[in-house]
């Protein structure tokens, strides 16, 4: 038996049916509109990546063409991070319980400073949060009689930072640097860390000698990387 047209429950089946067939291509329209916003989205983060990956591989480019290979392994560069440096306490950059730059060390800067902030100040500057001067301590402390750890690192602590400090005044006011002084001055930045990152020998104790030490290091400005991805998104 059919059903007339005019039946009720008819209409009401035709205008349902009507309904969820223009809901869906709403659906439908607002899927796709998201779908493409999201391809534009991923394009912008994708190039922003890209742009940071290659700021990135640029400061190493520049670090390669600035020094010579025996320069890499003179200063272990790029070892360790972003445009790395060492430079071994063993070595002679200072004497035993002093922040004095030692004769020795301050020829090692002379060389080393002016080729190293070429090579950055020839890097995107928006790319970089800071040039790090990271000085390292081992854990102990050698005085008559000891003191205790907690002692020891506080102590360790202070000379740490003392010592880079007499490195970022030394790139302040040697002339030399004169061409790099609004860098030195925005980007560089004195950090102790006393005996917090200590090196290891195999065997896992700590390797006192290697972990008295001067490092360099640029720090990638991630924060300008994630905001700019966040604006990629809208939010």
């Amino acid at each position: 038996m059919f059903r007339s047209k005019d039946n009720p429950e008819t209409s009401i089946w035709i205008s349902t049916t009507d309904l969820m067939s223009g809901l869906l291509v709403i659906f439908l329209f607002i899927a796709l509109l998201m779908t493409e916003q999201n391809k534009a989205a991923q394009a912008k983060i994708q190039a922003i990546t890209t742009g940071a990956n290659q700021a990135e591989a640029n400061i190493r480019n520049e670090i390669d063409k600035n020094f010579t290979s025996g320069d890499h392994a003179r200063f272990n560069l790029n070892k360790e991070g972003l445009a790395f440096a060492s430079f071994p306490e063993g070595s002679g950059i200072f004497q035993g319980g002093s922040a004095e730059l030692t004769p020795r060390f301050k020829q090692e800067l002379d060389y080393f400073l002016p080729r190293y902030l070429k090579a950055i100040s020839n890097s995107n500057q928006d790319y970089i949060e800071e040039i790090r001067i990271e000085g390292h301590a081992s854990s102990e402390w050698d005085t008559v009689p000891p003191v205790s750890q907690e002692v020891a690192f506080m102590k360790n602590m202070e000379l740490s930072q003392k010592r880079t400090l007499s490195i970022l005044l030394y790139a302040l006011e040697k002339p030399e640097l004169a061409p790099y002084r609004g860098l030195i001055q925005k980007k560089m930045r004195a950090a102790g860390y006393s005996s917090s990152r200590p090196k290891l020998r195999k065997d896992g104790l700590e390797d006192r000698e290697a972990s008295r030490r001067i490092e360099f290091r640029v720090i990638a400005n991630d924060a300008a990387t994630i905001s700019k991805i966040k604006g990629a998104i809208g939010q």
